[in-house]
């Protein structure tokens, strides 16, 4: 009778590899144990013709979402065959397993995060007296380790109600608009799981007014943040003032 084990896994970069993947499994705490496992622990070789040993690798989905887009893990087992014979010379024989992974681009993403205390909206009330600012944060994430995500902003709508029914948004009123700004801190960021990055956001009105408000006027404006990662992949997030 034969004894099968597999031994402690090694991880290297593929040759094809467009990052370094081992220190991305590292940073994620990824070995490959217990991934590979023998068809049979002990196995009735026979002596002439051999016996079939399978094996089979498996992982659960999101395992390898540490992998960039190209990046090429190789995950070597050692297969070793023991001759339970009780004889300490040439009982043993081994084989190398070697398991290939290539990484996929994960899309980022920039959104809500309660625990981090962010938020996506604010309200203010025009006083004829201090300038309007608002601020907030939202979280981005992307699951490859080794890229990086570019943070950009742009107005998507302005909107304008008077008594609860819809209006024309002015020309002085839009010149404030224009006039304001709303920004990001940082514009660039890792991004990296499971925390992610807290991406600040600011809304000032600078030197507009917005005078032109009347009296239970409210004016709306929807602010599109946009995550995009280095393979062009986004992922969106829209701010409502």
């Amino acid at each position: 009778e034969t004894d099968v084990t597999v031994g402690a896994p090694a991880l290297t970069n593929g040759g094809a590899s467009t990052g370094d993947a081992v220190a991305a499994a590292g940073a994620v705490s990824f070995d490959g144990t217990g991934l590979l496992t023998p068809g049979a622990v002990n196995l009735l070789a026979d002596p002439t013709a051999g016996s079939d040993q399978t094996f089979t690798f498996s992982a659960a989905a999101g395992t390898f979402d540490f992998l960039a887009e190209g990046e090429v893990l190789e995950i070597a087992y050692t297969l070793t065959a023991t001759d339970d014979s009780g004889v300490a010379v040439d009982d043993t024989d081994s084989t190398v397993v070697t398991v290939v992974v290539t990484g996929t681009n994960d899309a980022p993403t920039i959104s809500v995060v309660p625990a981090n205390g962010d938020s996506n909206s604010d309200v203010e009330t025009e006083t004829d007296i201090a300038l309007l600012d608002m601020t907030g944060s939202l979280t981005a994430l992307d699951l490859d380790l080794n890229d990086t995500v570019a943070i950009t902003t742009a107005l998507s709508s302005a909107t304008l109600t008077e008594g609860g029914a819809p209006d024309v948004v002015s020309a002085p009123l839009q010149a404030d608009i224009d006039l304001s700004s709303f920004t990001v801190l940082p514009t660039a960021a890792n991004a990296d799981a499971p925390a992610g990055d807290s991406i600040a956001w600011t809304f000032s009105s600078n030197t507009a007014e917005f005078d032109a408000l009347q009296q239970g006027d409210i004016l709306t404006l929807e602010y599109v943040v946009t995550v995009t990662d280095s393979q062009g992949a986004t992922g969106n997030e829209t701010v409502s003032l």
